[in-house]
């Protein structure tokens, strides 16, 4: 999923902290969600912070976390 917002500047530039609150177990279907929670200008980039969760097919949320990436605004990137 962050790979897909992100590009290939999640592998460079990507940070991301979660726990495990439940067990996923083996016939889940598990679901990746994220808000965006701040856009903060760090010379020439922009960081994107963002909430993450996976939830199962109940709803329970079974990874949460933060994640952040910073996207190089430089022309010609």
């Amino acid at each position: 999923m962050l790979i897909g917002l992100f590009g290939g500047a999640w592998l460079h530039r990507g940070e991301l902290e979660i726990k495990f609150p439940r067990s996923v177990l083996v016939d889940d279907t598990v679901r990746c969600r994220a808000v965006l929670r701040a856009i903060e200008r760090q010379g020439s980039c922009d960081e994107y912070r963002l909430d993450v969760w996976c939830e199962n097919q109940a709803g329970d949320k079974v990874i949460i976390g933060t994640a952040a990436c910073a996207l190089d605004l430089s022309p010609g990137r």
